[in-house]
């Protein structure tokens, strides 16, 4: 699927980040391409005018975004094709992010269809899936708990293959890592999702301030570091992400109050 989907110097693109971090460069190929971009359901064109789609709306990847609209032209998209939905984008990202993706087009343009140029030794995965999606589960069950299984199951009329996705690869794959303790991952996440601030991220924030609870933070140390978003993501931001930590709390305790009404 990587070669169906990407086009021009991928060594260069994996290695900006495999060198520090060779476990992600495996993870992107083996989860990414080898599992969600290669499901059917989709005509091959349709899925990688929706990937370019995708990164192009983001304004600020190009480098996916070059190694993508290669991989386009490479498979049968037309420049006329890439074009029209560039204008397009300009409708629903405004005039700057089509800006910034025609710049990224022109310059893949200019070479060509290029086919991918890449060669990354693979590790021998000798764990089964059935393997992570329970490691998943257990995980999930540990921190997370209800909330996560909610969200998780909340799939399952329309989309079933999306819950086991969530549990094998994000909770038996990424969250099961060892390289932080879980307590502070869960701190993390919280600060991740607070600082991205959007409609589509309030309910992971929400199940991951009850999973940092869950692994044994304090309310104190969550809303500690809900307030150092106000440095990077503003003070908006940052109320949004106490009001909806303060709601949490108190659906685990109804007689309790906000902070700043428990010191008043």
């Amino acid at each position: 699927m990587l070669h169906r989907l990407a086009g021009g110097d991928g060594q260069d693109y994996f290695d900006r980040f495999a060198t520090a971090a060779p476990d992600l460069a495996q993870l992107s190929i083996d989860f990414a391409f080898g599992e969600a971009l290669a499901r059917d359901g989709l005509e091959h064109k349709a899925k990688l005018l929706a990937i370019v789609a995708m990164l192009a709306s983001s304004g600020n990847r190009s480098d996916a975004l070059r190694l993508h609209l290669a991989g386009a032209l490479a498979n049968g998209v037309t420049r006329e094709e890439i074009i029209e939905l560039f204008i397009k984008l300009s409708v629903y990202r405004g005039f700057p992010a089509a800006l910034n993706a025609f710049s990224v087009a022109r310059s893949v343009f200019a070479l060509g269809a290029q086919p991918l140029q890449v060669d990354i030794p693979m590790s021998v995965d000798t764990e089964s899936r059935t393997d992570r999606l329970e490691r998943g589960k257990a995980l999930l069950a540990k921190s997370s708990a209800a909330s996560g299984d909610a969200v998780v199951r909340s799939f399952d009329d329309i989309a079933p293959d999306l819950g086991r996705m969530i549990v094998e690869h994000s909770y038996g794959e990424v969250f099961s890592r060892k390289g932080i303790d879980l307590k502070t991952r869960e701190l993390s996440a919280c600060a991740a999702l607070a600082a991205i601030g959007s409609a589509t991220t309030e309910t992971p924030l929400r199940v991951h301030i009850n999973a940092a609870l869950n692994v044994g933070a304090s309310r104190d140390e969550i809303i500690e570091t809900l307030v150092n978003l106000t440095a990077y993501s503003g003070y908006p931001a940052t109320q949004q992400a106490i009001r909806i930590a303060a709601e949490e709390f108190a659906k685990s305790n109804p007689s309790s109050r906000p902070r700043r009404e428990e010191s008043e």
